[in-house]
């Protein structure tokens, strides 16, 4: 019963997870991906500068919006916990946030055309199918590493 039970245990853990794993797990995605785009973009070492600068820029100016939006979500959730809602109080809320959501889209597209203006053709062309190909694994997962997302796809397909 004993080495019944070990072979089950080891085959159980042998077994992928539910999320899925490979090279997009969570919390590698800036350790693993960023610099491996990076490198599939042979980027110069003037690039590379011109792009940590903007990046460094970017992050610096998206912190504290970011951290003002999680406030107004927070600030949104006090209010709908309450028995009697104030309605107006709400709306005034996401007014301000879709305000602040709006800056920080204007933002983040200014941030991707200024990294265009550093790229060339071909490397913007190689940046945009790793995108692509990033929205598609987003969305359908990584069939491969059996991503949930896989799963479910099927098995609304399936019937």
């Amino acid at each position: 019963m004993v080495l019944l039970a070990i072979i089950l245990t080891t085959g159980l853990n042998a077994q992928p997870g539910r999320r899925g794993g490979g090279p997009y797990a969570r919390g590698m995605q800036s350790d693993t991906i960023r610099p491996m785009a990076m490198n599939r973009l042979d980027l110069t070492e003037d690039q590379q500068a011109a792009l940590k600068e903007l990046q460094t820029t970017h992050f610096n100016t998206m912190k504290p919006l970011r951290a003002k939006l999680m406030e107004l979500r927070a600030r949104e959730r006090t209010l709908l916990a309450q028995e009697d809602v104030d309605r107006k109080a709400v709306n005034s809320l996401i007014d301000e946030e879709t305000e602040l959501m709006n800056q920080m889209k204007k933002l983040r597209i200014d941030h991707r055309l200024s990294i265009q203006d550093i790229l060339t053709d071909e490397q913007q062309m190689n940046l945009e199918q790793m995108r692509m190909h990033r929205q598609h694994f987003r969305s359908n997962g990584n069939e491969r590493w059996g991503s949930p997302h896989w799963e479910r796809s099927h098995r609304r397909n399936m019937g």
